[in-house]
């Protein structure tokens, strides 16, 4: 048996550098390269800015990302694209917004290339005058519209509204909902074929929960879910997290956050036949997180994370000639269940007002499939160490 090592490790370089402008305005510049060796390498420049005008109650925002990336001798390229206008800090607002995304290939994963933009236009409303037992109260509502760039794919507008509130025990209250008010059509492709799925119009609609943050002892909670006017593809997250800040300089916070989807429905690669996998999953995930500044300057932080993805209720359905989905007998492909672990710490040292340095190692730290919405690809825990530098020009600021 030969064994080969190909790349025992990797450069990941981060370069930024930002200029300030009057009214809280600034424009940043930065470039992210990484070096996986002779035949795999990325580079990815990114511009920020945003300005206002004088009475600081209007603004433009907006971010250019690019991404080239080089695997053996293909080269992929995409680009993010987001900018927005609007009229903001005054008790009336509006934002209009448009966002495009062109990705042939995602972290050197090989996947179908997602391109997709969306428009948004809303109305804002925020008032810090008590009223009706409320501190303060902001409001948000508009309209969507987000298409996909792939042959085929459906233009979806949708309605949403949302409300949070601060009581005057400083405990926050927020309500979300939205809505697509029209069926649906969904695209399968296979083999040069394609299929269209009709779904239902769909609700939407979130809770959110928090007490008083100027305690040692505060949580938070999210709740949201959704459904289709057939009940068609339910779903139901839940987040609960805590932070106990028993001391000045130390601080305990611990998350846990659930998310089900139900009668998830996926496309089966058989060649000739319709034939799909509906199943049930329930992504989890628990994080511990410590933060203790044992001087001004130093601080320390480690935290550890478990996320666990299950299946259930796996079952095989073949498309009928009146267009249902009925159960068939159909070997599925081999899906488990899985856990995984994550483990990091670091410090963070300021060196002169804001100006510092930071280092951080981690066991495995793209283990938190939760947040990614995909499973780990890869089942090889590995390591990463990351330190970067902040140093601040010209008048620094106090911290």
């Amino acid at each position: 048996m030969r064994e080969e090592k190909l790349q025992s490790a990797t450069n990941y370089n981060y370069l930024a550098a930002e200029y300030l402008l009057p009214n809280n305005g600034y424009i940043h510049l930065a470039n992210a390269s990484h070096l996986a060796g002779p035949s795999m390498n990325t580079f990815e420049p990114s511009l920020d800015f945003r300005v206002r005008d004088r009475s600081n109650g209007y603004e433009c925002a907006g971010t250019l990302y690019l991404s080239r990336e080089q695997i053996d001798t293909n080269t992929y390229q995409g680009n993010r694209l987001n900018l927005s206008i609007g009229r903001i800090n005054r008790r009336w607002g509006w934002r209009l917004s448009h966002n495009t995304t062109d990705y042939p290939v995602v972290s050197t994963i090989r996947m179908p290339s997602i391109r997709f933009a969306n428009s948004r236009a809303e109305v804002q409303y925020r008032s810090f005058t008590p009223k009706y037992g409320f501190l303060n109260t902001t409001a948000t509502g508009g309209v969507q519209s987000q298409w996909s760039m792939q042959e085929g794919q459906q233009t979806l507008l949708s309605l949403y509204a949302n409300m949070r509130v601060l009581d005057r025990k400083f405990r926050t209250l927020g309500l979300g909902l939205s809505v697509i008010p029209y069926e649906q059509t969904q695209r399968y492709q296979t083999g040069g074929a394609y299929l269209n799925r009709k779904l239902a119009p769909r609700l939407e609609g979130s809770l959110d929960v928090a007490s008083d943050q100027r305690k040692r002892l505060f949580w938070s909670a999210h709740l949201d879910g959704g459904i289709s006017t057939r009940r068609e593809l339910p779903e139901l997250n839940t987040e609960l997290a805590a932070t106990w800040v028993f001391h000045p300089r130390f601080s305990f916070k611990a998350g846990l956050a659930v998310q089900n989807i139900f009668e998830f429905t996926y496309l089966l690669p058989a060649p000739g036949r319709w034939l799909f996998e509906r199943r049930n999953e329930q992504k989890s995930q628990l994080t511990l997180d410590l933060n203790w500044y044992a001087t001004r300057s130093l601080g320390l932080f480690g935290g550890f994370g478990w996320y666990r993805y299950k299946f259930s209720n796996r079952e095989a359905l073949e498309i009928q000639p009146d267009g249902q989905l009925e159960p068939v007998a159909y070997e599925l492909p081999i899906l488990n269940s899985f856990s995984e672990g994550t483990l990091r710490f670091g410090f963070q040292y300021f060196f002169k007002d804001i100006s510092q340095i930071r280092f951080s190692y981690g066991l495995n730290p793209d283990a938190n499939f939760f947040e990614a919405n995909i499973g780990p690809f890869y089942p090889n825990i590995y390591q990463r160490a990351d330190l970067s530098m902040i140093w601040l020009l010209g008048n620094t600021g106090k911290r």
